[in-house]
C-alpha cells in the first residue's frame, strides 16, 4: 500500500513546471491560480530557481486547494507560501556566504572529494543515496524533491521491499524533475 500511495504522488508530473513562464528578459515568472484568482510568486533569474520556487509554493498551498476560503484566508495562505520561498532562498544565500550547513534543506547534502555534492537521506533507519550533483543548489533541489516524495511514509514501518521501492520512486522523481528542467517539458 505504501508503494501505491507513493506512486499516486507522482501521477501529476507536470506540476513542477505548470505556472512557469519565460519572460522576454530571459527571467522566469512563477504564477498559479489559487482560490479562483491568479497569484504571482515572483520572477527568478534561472529556470532552475523558478522551478524550485514553484515547487515550494505549490507545496505550501496544496493542503487548502479545493477548499472554499474567505478572501482573507486565501491571501494569508499565499503570503505564507511566498514567505516559505523567500526563506528558502535567503537560507541558500546566507549559507553560501557563511559556508555553513542549512537546516532541513542541507541535511544529507555533503561535498565529495571531487568537489561535487552528494545527497543521502536517512529513511526507514537506513542511509539512502539519492545521487550526486555538480552544484550545491541542484543537490539541495534534489534533496527537497526526494524528501517530499518520502515524507508521506516516513513515520510508518515498511517492509524492506516497500522502503526500497519508495526510495527508487524518490530517485525517479528527482531524475524526472531535472529532465524536465533540462528539456523544458511543461
Amino acid at each position: 500500500d505504501a508503494v501505491v500511495k507513493a506512486l499516486s504522488k507522482l501521477k501529476d508530473e507536470k506540476a513542477d513546471v505548470a505556472g512557469m513562464t519565460a519572460m522576454p528578459s530571459g527571467k522566469w515568472r512563477v504564477a498559479m491560480r489559487y482560490q479562483g484568482e491568479p497569484r504571482n510568486f515572483g520572477t527568478y533569474n534561472t529556470r532552475e530557481r523558478a522551478m524550485l520556487a514553484n515547487h515550494i509554493a505549490r507545496g505550501e498551498v496544496e493542503a487548502t486547494r479545493g477548499q472554499k476560503l474567505t478572501s482573507g484566508e486565501a491571501e494569508a495562505n499565499v503570503k505564507l507560501a511566498k514567505d516559505a520561498v523567500a526563506r528558502f532562498f535567503s537560507k541558500l544565500k546566507d549559507s553560501a556566504e557563511r559556508r555553513a550547513p542549512l537546516d532541513t534543506d542541507m541535511i544529507g547534502v555533503t561535498t565529495t572529494v571531487s568537489g561535487k555534492w552528494a545527497v543521502a537521506i536517512k529513511y526507514q533507519g537506513e542511509n539512502q543515496s539519492i545521487g550526486t550533483h555538480d552544484t550545491r543548489e541542484r543537490a539541495m533541489l534534489a534533496n527537497h524533491v526526494a524528501r517530499g516524495k518520502l515524507e508521506a511514509t516516513s513515520g510508518r514501518k515498511l517492509t524492506f521491499e516497500e522502503a526500497e521501492a519508495n526510495v527508487e520512486l524518490a530517485k525517479d522523481a528527482v531524475a524526472s524533475f531535472f529532465y524536465k528542467l533540462k528539456t523544458g517539458i511543461r
